[in-house]
């Protein structure tokens, strides 16, 4: 039995809910709440198709993938790789090998934990406080290596992870040293995300919706972070969450509570009138 929506225009019935993880349903050192699962399985019994984009690898994200049902396809590291329901990869790119090696030269000048994800795998050449950080949100070890030493990156992504202000300075000197090379994305916790040009969740999260015979017209997304930004502008509802920048919850004009007041689950019992 479909569910009722009210009071927020769309301009087609919601068929889909897509969100974040880490800061959206995800609270570290909690995982998700009974709530929130609550909410997503009273979704999907009303026909709704949950969805996720995330910044994480799949290894990484499937296991809070799967508690959500959002079997039917999942958007990685920040859109660089999608996957349809049967786990196999429907688009990719990775950044330029110039420029990962470009940006291997600049890690090497900066003393914050850096790694680049080939697939599945998180690659680092020096330790530093941010890898065990990492590794406990990976819930995975990373591999060291030389970086010189591999023929070829293949980096999906590539990741820096200190402190908020080490993230704050990365940001900025990868910006101005490396322009538009690649998309820079502080997405808070310290940690500062990079992807090929033009890679955003947005237009993977509209490829894997189109796949499934539907468009961002019926998607209501939700996040908290600069990552997030082109998926929630493009969604027939976005909707950023209370702990996501000021900046970015004025852009989007629709805001909840934060991951912390289980904000995503808090939207959709008001607006799909879920049982609490």
């Amino acid at each position: 039995m479909a569910l009722g929506f009210r009071g927020a225009a769309m301009k087609r019935p919601p068929r889909f809910v897509a969100v974040d993880l880490d800061g959206t349903v995800l609270i570290e050192s909690v995982g998700l709440t009974a709530r929130t699962l609550a909410a997503f399985k009273a979704l999907k019994a009303g026909g709704i198709i949950p969805l996720v984009a995330t910044g994480r690898p799949r290894k990484s994200a499937l296991r809070w993938v799967e508690a959500l049902g959002a079997d039917s396809g999942l958007v990685c590291h920040n859109g660089a790789v999608v996957y349809d329901a049967q786990a196999r990869i429907v688009a990719e790119t990775t950044i330029p090998e110039p420029t990962a090696r470009l940006l291997i030269e600049e890690s090497r000048h900066i003393e914050v934990h850096f790694h680049g994800f080939a697939g599945d795998e998180w690659l680092f050449e020096l330790e530093r406080p941010g890898t065990a950080r990492y590794e406990r949100r990976a819930a995975f070890p990373g591999r060291r290596v030389s970086f010189d030493a591999l023929p070829r990156l293949g980096f999906h992504k590539a990741m820096f992870v200190g402190s908020e202000e080490e993230a704050i300075y990365v940001t900025d000197r990868i910006r101005q040293r490396m322009g538009p090379l690649l998309e820079v994305y502080p997405t808070g916790s310290g940690f500062v995300e990079l992807v090929a040009p033009g890679i955003g969740k947005g237009k993977s999260l509209s490829r894997l919706v189109e796949s499934l015979g539907g468009s961002m017209d019926e998607v209501i997304a939700f996040g908290d972070a600069w990552n997030d930004e082109d998926m929630l502008l493009m969604a027939g509802i976005g909707v950023a969450m209370g702990n996501a920048p000021e900046e970015l919850k004025s852009r989007v004009g629709i805001s909840t509570g934060s991951v912390q007041e289980d904000g995503v689950a808090a939207w959709l019992e008001e607006h799909f009138s879920l049982a609490t």
